[in-house]
């Protein structure tokens, strides 16, 4: 289905993500790769969780999609990160790195890209785990 496809290319570039914001201990110079990644795996898992809950949003705005989704899967997400962060804080984070993925892949053209790379990975890793549940993928496929 459209949805399992969805969430298997966001678990992907989820993985992607955390692989190479695992280098950045190493060499900080990974640290946009990660937040492209990262925000990009976001950007599928909230679609897909919308399309799993019978909406369709485009446009790469993680805030305009997170609070799209119904108030029943916003609360599970929230109750994720809220274990994280402060809600107040994980509300700031969103909002500041709402649009990374359209604005980081043009950075060259950027004077100044301010990002939280932390922030993208973890909420990338608390989307991920709550699409893999409510939608029922197998073990097999993670």
């Amino acid at each position: 289905t459209l949805i399992r496809a969805m969430w298997k290319n966001a678990h992907t570039q989820f993985k992607a993500a955390m692989i190479i914001f695992d280098q950045t201990k190493h060499d900080p110079a990974f640290l946009l790769s990660s937040a492209i990644l990262a925000s990009f795996s976001c950007e599928l898992l909230l679609k897909s969780l919308l399309l799993h809950a019978g909406y369709s949003k485009k446009g790469h705005d993680l805030q305009e999609l997170f609070e799209t989704l119904p108030l029943n899967i916003k609360d599970i997400i929230l109750k994720g990160v809220g274990n994280q962060i402060s809600l107040a804080v994980f509300y700031e984070q969103l909002s500041q790195n709402k649009m990374i993925f359209e604005n980081a892949r043009y950075s060259h053209e950027k004077t100044c890209l301010e990002f939280n790379a932390n922030f993208l990975c973890a909420f990338a890793t608390t989307l991920d785990a709550i699409a893999t549940s409510l939608l029922e993928i197998p073990p097999s496929a993670l």
